[in-house]
């Protein structure tokens, strides 16, 4: 099959995951895992060839070289000409080209120009938590083990939803150091939900009854310290935008979260 990407970045693909020890073929691992949340049966594992997980920050240091990348930059207006379009930031500077993508997240600065208030985004009545975290070294190497690497998530018939992803392994020999996120969601039953209050890992504990391993056990083993901001589970529902003539438009969760 012919590759989509450059030659050079292609076979760079292994560098920028997570584990760039990984061979997700030769482990057997090019697939998706949706597990009943309750059992820990699979419910589905979904085979997608040549799959891996990516890690943002080495994706953008190993595919950066000869690009123009420019950090801290905030968008606040586009204006229109007839040569194309050019992006306003907030520290005054301005960038000018033929098309702007707006690949900006599910908060879009982009989509909002396009879109005005059309752009905003519904919020769900789930509670909602997305947080990294360590663990200590044996039960890191656990976790690995029993965890599908590209996407590990499972349904609760409580209404419950519950993934644990791999996010970094900075240093190979190192279990410690690992790095996986667990993104959880449950509907809105109480004041605390409805508030968000602050004892986030009491509650997400709280709804961990009758949840099968390793799901349950991972949560029991999360450092009482773990950094668990608030946050609120969102959803844009996509609408017509006009990309003027091709010269602005979106992609990635700005075109679809």
């Amino acid at each position: 099959m012919d590759k989509l990407l450059p030659g050079d970045l292609y076979n760079n693909l292994q560098v920028c995951q997570p584990d760039p020890s990984l061979d997700t073929k030769a482990a057997g691992k090019e697939s998706v895992l949706i597990r009943d949340g309750a059992t820990g049966q699979t419910k589905v594992e979904a085979h997608f060839p040549g799959i891996r997980r990516m890690q943002i920050q080495k994706t953008k240091k190993a595919w950066g070289p000869g690009l123009n990348i420019k950090y801290g930059k905030r968008l606040t207006d586009i204006s229109m000409t007839a040569a194309g379009p050019i992006a306003h930031f907030e520290d005054g500077t301005s960038e000018s080209g033929s098309v702007i993508i707006g690949a900006d997240g599910g908060t879009s600065q982009v989509r909002r120009w396009l879109l005005g208030d059309l752009a905003a985004q519904e919020v769900l009545p789930y509670a909602f938590m997305n947080f990294p975290f360590t663990l200590p070294a044996e039960k890191a190497i656990y976790l690995d083990k029993v965890m599908n690497p590209n996407v590990d998530v499972a349904t609760h018939p409580k209404n419950m939803y519950l993934g644990i992803f791999q996010l970094d392994k900075p240093e190979l020999t190192k279990p410690e150091t690992w790095v996986y996120y667990i993104l959880v969601t449950w509907p809105i039953t109480t004041k605390e939900d409805e508030e968000n209050s602050d004892n986030r890992l009491e509650r997400l504990r709280a709804h961990m009854d009758g949840w099968a391993d390793p799901y349950k056990s991972v949560v029991e083993w999360l450092p009482d310290d773990v950094v668990i901001k608030p946050d609120q589970l969102r959803i844009w529902h996509p609408k017509p935008w006009n990309n003027h003539g091709g010269a602005v438009t979106l992609a990635g969760d700005a075109a679809h979260r």
